[in-house]
C-alpha cells in the first residue's frame, strides 16, 4: 500500500512539474510575442507566432499580439488562421475556439471609418502607417466562422472539471452579442441578452448592462434600453480607484443620444457633462471619450456645453487629443 501511495505522489510530483515548466515556457512565448509586436519586428513575430500555435492554440497572445498585424496584411492573417484550424483539431479547447473566433472577426468586416480624422486615430492607435491592407467589405466566410467559433467556444467552456463558474461562457456569450450586434443582427444578439440576464452576476456587471442597454437601444426599443444603461455607473468599477469610468462614459453617451431623439436637448447636454464625471481607466486615457454627442449637441447650437467637454477631456483625461482639439476649435468657432 505504501508502495503504491509512494508511486501515486510520484506521478502526481512529475504532472505537477510538468504543468510548471510548461507555464513557464508558454509565460515566456507571451513575453517573446508582446516584445515582437511592440518592437514593430514583424518577421520575429510572424515566426514566434506559428511555435506559439503548435504549442498552444489557446494562448490569447496569438491574437492580441497580432491584432494589427491581421488587418494590415490580409495573407499572414489567412496563413495563421489555417495553421490554428489545423492545430485546433488537434488540441481543442475552448480557449482556442476562442482565439479562433478572435481571428476571423479581426477581418470579418469591413474597416469604414466616417472621418479621415477618426481613421488617422486609428491608425495612430495601432502604429500603422496605412489601411491599404484593411478589408473593404464584409466576408461572409469569415462571419460565419466566427460565429461557429464564438458558439464552439461556448459550448466547451461549459464541460469539464474547470466548468465551476459562469466566466467563461458569459464572457464569449458577451463577445458573440457584440459581434451580432455589429451586424445588425439584433434578434439574435437580444436573445443572447435575455438568457444572459438570468445570471445574477451579470445584473451587477457594467460591461454587460451597458451591452443590453446598446442592444436594445439599436434594436428600437429605447425605453428599455434606459432603464439598463442607468444602472451602469453604480455598477462601474473600471477606474483606478475602482469608480466609474469607461463604461459610464459610453452609457451616458448611449442616454444622451436617446434624449436627443426625444427632442430634450438640456437632458442631453446634462448626460455630456456627466461623462466627464468618471475616474480615469486605461481605456478613456488611451482610446479617449466618443465625440458623437458632443458633436450633435455642436450641431444644435450648445457650444457652451461642448467646449467645457472637451476641455474637460484635454485637461483630465487624453491631453493633445488631435480630434478633441480639432472639436474644441469647431465649438469655439461656433461660440
Amino acid at each position: 500500500m505504501k508502495c503504491h501511495f509512494r508511486i501515486l505522489v510520484i506521478g502526481a510530483s512529475f504532472a505537477v512539474g510538468i504543468a510548471v515548466v510548461g507555464a513557464a515556457i508558454r509565460g515566456e512565448d507571451r513575453k517573446t510575442l508582446l516584445q515582437y509586436a511592440e518592437s514593430h519586428d514583424f518577421e520575429g513575430l510572424r515566426e514566434q507566432t506559428f511555435r506559439a500555435i503548435e504549442r498552444d492554440p489557446s494562448d490569447s497572445e496569438i491574437y492580441f499580439a497580432n491584432d494589427a498585424q491581421f488587418l494590415a496584411r490580409p495573407e499572414y492573417h489567412a496563413e495563421v488562421l489555417r495553421r490554428l484550424e489545423k492545430r485546433v483539431t488537434v488540441k481543442p479547447s475552448h480557449g482556442a475556439y476562442w482565439v479562433l473566433a478572435q481571428t476571423c472577426e479581426r477581418r470579418a468586416l469591413g474597416a469604414h471609418f466616417r472621418t479621415e480624422d477618426e481613421k488617422r486615430r486609428f491608425l495612430k492607435y495601432y502604429g500603422l502607417d496605412s489601411d491599404a491592407g484593411f478589408p473593404k467589405k464584409n466576408d461572409e466566410v469569415l462571419i460565419s466562422k466566427t460565429i461557429e467559433y464564438y458558439k464552439k467556444a461556448i459550448e466547451l467552456s461549459k464541460t469539464g472539471w474547470w466548468f465551476v463558474d459562469t466566466f467563461y461562457p458569459t464572457f464569449y456569450s458577451r463577445q458573440l452579442v457584440d459581434f451580432y450586434s455589429r451586424l445588425n443582427r439584433h434578434a439574435e444578439a437580444l436573445d443572447l441578452c435575455k438568457a444572459l440576464a438570468q445570471q445574477k452576476a451579470n445584473l451587477s456587471d457594467a460591461s454587460f448592462l451597458l451591452a443590453y442597454g446598446e442592444v436594445l437601444d439599436a434594436a428600437g426599443k429605447p425605453d428599455e434600453a434606459e432603464k439598463w444603461l442607468l444602472k451602469v455607473r453604480q455598477n462601474d468599477h473600471e477606474g483606478f480607484e475602482r469608480g466609474p469610468a469607461c463604461h459610464t462614459v459610453d452609457a451616458e453617451n448611449a442616454l444622451g443620444l436617446i434624449a436627443l431623439r426625444r427632442g430634450d436637448v438640456d437632458a442631453a447636454v446634462e448626460h455630456l457633462r456627466a461623462s466627464t464625471h468618471v475616474e480615469k481607466c486605461c481605456h478613456n486615457t488611451t482610446k479617449g471619450f466618443p465625440t458623437t454627442l458632443a458633436s450633435k449637441l455642436l450641431d444644435k447650437g450648445k457650444s457652451a456645453a461642448v467646449i467645457e467637454f472637451c476641455e474637460t477631456v484635454l485637461r483630465d483625461f487624453t491631453p493633445h487629443a488631435d480630434y478633441i482639439e480639432a472639436l474644441l476649435a469647431r465649438a469655439k468657432t461656433a461660440s
